[in-house]
């Protein structure tokens, strides 16, 4: 039974909208930690499905016209958003997320 107020139709989360500063660097990121595929690209934009939600990294300059009459947070505002994700072990993608940032880090030095 619903409760007085609830929207029972909003229970299937399609997207999750991330506004970044730089694009590129982002898409990067989500092809080579995550393994993903961009599914839906523009200049401003870029969409990667995962099984049961979609993330689409958005530029920050684009990201006023979504939320308006909010304001996006700057950056330096620290952290903006923290994802959960179920994984059959832990302490392995672990290793192995370290193993890629830290692979990443020495590209980045050289």
């Amino acid at each position: 039974m619903m409760g007085a107020g609830t929207i029972s139709e909003m229970k299937n989360l399609e997207c999750i909208n991330l506004f970044v500063e730089d694009l590129p660097a982002s898409k990067k990121f989500y092809r080579e930690i995550f393994d993903l595929k961009i599914v839906y690209e523009d200049p401003v934009s870029a969409v990667f499905k995962l099984e049961n939600v979609m993330i689409n990294l958005l530029t920050i300059s684009e990201a006023p016209g979504l939320i308006v009459p909010a304001k996006v947070a700057d950056s330096s505002a620290g952290q903006r958003f923290m994802f959960t994700v179920r994984v059959p072990n832990v302490d392995e993608v672990c290793g192995k997320l370290k193993h890629l940032c830290t692979r990443r880090r020495s590209r980045q030095l050289h």
